[in-house]
């Protein structure tokens, strides 16, 4: 069938579901495009999983904060905001919480009335039919589902009922141009593995419908958070390999360390010789005492030449190791 078979009287598609290669090569769009490059692309389902109490729902009011104000970057990585409007819809907090939780999260210098984009929706009875009515009403750069397992209706592990129930907020996120989270949950026993898309609970269906797949979890004797993409259809593997470390304050804001673990081998920890860790220290020492913050201080020995720098967790361990005085307020920030 030709291209010219495809059209109708106006120049309107006689199918309007079929395109030629010829009509996809002739888009202006080079690049695929990203909201959170290179983690979230522009439209399309994603998803973040992991255990409980580990922070998965500040980690995405944070990324919707960061949305909103129409920030460059969340994480030292680039984002492409366009229209400035996130919806929440939130299953496990309401509106007292999530309003003590923003004041403790967000910077005194922020405006509320900045935030304006930062849409919440709590509880609704039919939780498509309110996000499809407002992803119409305005534009919107993301929409978070936090948490799946509380709108799914049918059985979990039944392939069909996830991809059918998944299929029609697909098709949500390509008719309104958006990108579409889900918060969802790993097993009990997947804890202390390896970061992988098989931890997570349920049918298969839910991993295989998204575009992306993000896992943040604890490591013992750490008291970071490490972000991991188990799943990503258009990253290469190198991107996939290993795991962000983050920071969690007390605030419950992510603050990434510079470091990345290797996920095939996520409890190992770099080797120093003593001399190595001497130097380390001497330096540590120095900035510690200008109440310079741990992440400042990693940031810090790299510009110092030093080409192997220990993760925050183990720099702690160095510092208690020595007993050097410090304020609680450096491992915070």
């Amino acid at each position: 069938m030709s291209n010219e078979n495809n059209n109708a009287v106006g120049g309107k598609k006689k199918y309007p579901y079929l395109f030629t290669a010829t009509e996809l090569l002739s888009m202006k769009q080079n690049d695929i495009p990203y909201l959170w490059k290179p983690f979230l692309i522009s439209q399309g389902l994603a998803a973040l999983v992991g255990s409980s109490d580990v922070g998965k729902t500040s980690f995405l009011r944070q990324l919707a904060i960061n949305i909103v104000l129409k920030r460059k970057d969340f994480l030292g990585h680039e984002l492409n905001v366009r229209h400035g409007r996130v919806i929440y819809f939130s299953t496990e907090d309401n509106q007292i919480s999530v309003n003590a939780l923003l004041k403790k999260q967000i910077d005194k210098s922020i405006n509320p009335i900045d935030l304006k984009g930062l849409c919440y929706i709590f509880n609704a009875d039919n939780p498509f039919k309110v996000i499809e009515e407002q992803l119409k009403a305005e534009k919107t750069d993301l929409v978070i589902i936090d948490a799946y397992s509380d709108i799914f209706e049918g059985n979990s592990n039944d392939l069909g009922n996830v991809r059918k129930f998944l299929n029609r907020f697909e098709k949500l996120a390509q008719e309104n141009d958006c990108a579409i989270i889900f918060l969802h949950h790993t097993g009990k026993r997947t804890e202390l593995g390896s970061p992988s898309k098989n931890n997570i609970i349920g049918s298969q269906g839910f991993e295989a419908k998204m575009r992306i797949v993000w896992d943040l979890r604890k490591m013992e004797g750490n008291p970071n958070r490490f972000f991991q993409v188990t799943k990503g259809n258009y990253l290469p593997e190198s991107q996939k390999s290993k795991s962000m470390e983050l920071l969690f304050n007390s605030k419950q804001e992510f603050e990434f360390t510079g470091q990345f673990v290797d996920r095939n081998n996520s409890q190992s920890k770099l080797k120093f010789t003593e001399e190595e860790k001497t130097a380390i220290m001497k330096e540590v020492e120095r900035m510690l005492a200008d109440k310079l913050p741990y992440v400042t201080i990693l940031t810090e020995l790299k510009k110092l030449g030093f080409e192997n720098t220990p993760s925050i967790g183990t720099l702690s361990n160095w510092i208690k190791e020595k007993k050097v005085v410090h304020s609680d307020e450096n491992i915070e920030k």
